[in-house]
């Protein structure tokens, strides 16, 4: 899949599963999520620079766009109802808006003894110096995540749909501090297996 041209970004790493990236986005620059072998999901959080206790609600993100199934075009909301970011690219076209994070507590659930999303992006979030209290289910919003609502109420992880290059673009819409972990869950949420994803800064 060939990637839309740009400039050359202000900041590029690559990131292997169970590991994590984090940083500051001015308003008007552009995260980019790219899956690079495919299938993988990332965990993303965010909060308003100048006040960390505004956060991404995706809760409130889908009560705005009045649809669970976030895509191109859409605005993502604070819990004060506030535009965080804008979504300005979208190649693959299937996320989970519904709020959540794997944790070592429901890794156990699964029979694996590991850390999950909550734990990396804990630590990331350490490293910024930033708070932690409005780090809950509603902030995070799951890049790639297959996770349907069926209309007999089943719900259960599907693989993704993310192809090798897709990606999504996120616009900041205010200065904001954000951190992201490269699941590594065990299942069909990240394929055969966890792989690396590459996270890049534009202006």
């Amino acid at each position: 899949m060939t990637l839309p041209s740009s400039s050359k970004p202000l900041w590029v790493q690559d990131v292997a599963p169970g590991a994590g990236a984090s940083g500051r986005v001015a308003a008007g620059q552009t995260l980019r999520i790219i899956d690079l072998e495919g299938q993988q999901v990332a965990d993303l959080v965010s909060f308003s620079a100048e006040n960390p206790s505004e956060h991404l609600d995706v809760t409130y993100t889908t009560f705005a766009a009045e649809s669970w199934q976030l895509g191109k075009g859409d605005v993502f909301v604070t819990n004060l109802m506030r535009p965080i970011w804008t979504m300005t690219e979208d190649t693959c076209g299937v996320h989970y808006a519904g709020g959540g994070f794997c944790s070592r507590e429901l890794n156990a659930l699964f029979g694996v003894d590991q850390p999950g999303c909550y734990e990396t992006i804990l630590n990331e979030l350490h490293q910024l110096n930033a708070p932690t209290t409005g780090l809950n289910p509603a902030s995070c919003f799951n890049v790639f995540m297959n996770f349907p609502y069926g209309i007999d109420g089943d719900l259960k992880v599907r693989d993704s749909y993310a192809q090798p290059g897709d990606m999504v673009e996120l616009r900041a819409e205010m200065d904001l501090l954000w951190a992201v972990s490269v699941c590594q869950m065990p299942g069909p949420c990240n394929g055969p297996q966890p792989t690396p994803m590459r996270f890049e800064l534009h202006a």
